[in-house]
């Protein structure tokens, strides 16, 4: 059903009313509506299924975008990201502890952004030096982050 088919059902529904006993209009008015309830979740299904999965590699680390409803936490099921704003995981992607790698860490994509040297790396766990980022790299991810973070 496209658009027009859609604002006809709609459209129809409207008109129904016009002379038939309240039952017939009750019927009818509620078989329109699950015509319409079927394809708004026929969209919607057709939306949500589409994968919004956004991944890049830099150096070790592979940084993942997490938007609205998606699952996140760690690289396990499970938990869906409820906030409006996307957040960015980085993994270690030579450990296979989950399928982007081991989890390092998590930042609201914001604040990612709103850090406009160019010259500034990002250490994503002071405990480990291996895991941060050149400038170099934190460049690319922030490239990155604002070409696809906001997309749907």
């Amino acid at each position: 059903m496209n658009d027009i088919e859609l604002h006809n059902q709609i459209k129809e529904m409207r008109e129904i009313a016009g002379g038939d006993s309240a039952d017939d209009v009750q019927i009818r008015t509620a078989q329109r509506c699950m015509i319409i309830i079927d394809e708004l979740q026929r969209r919607l299904n057709a939306v949500t299924e589409t994968p919004r999965l956004s991944l890049m590699t830099t150096g070790l680390f592979n940084a993942r975008i997490v938007r609205y409803g998606d699952q996140y936490g760690n690289g396990r099921p499970g938990r869906l990201h409820e906030a409006v704003e996307p957040i960015v995981e980085f993994f270690d992607k030579r450990y296979p502890h989950t399928t982007f790698g081991q989890f390092v860490s998590s930042y609201n994509v914001t604040t990612l952004l709103d850090d406009d040297n160019p010259e500034n790396g990002l250490c994503l766990d002071g405990g480990i030096p291996s895991w941060q980022l050149s400038a170099e790299q934190f460049n690319e991810v922030k490239k990155f982050l604002r070409e696809n973070a906001f997309s749907s």
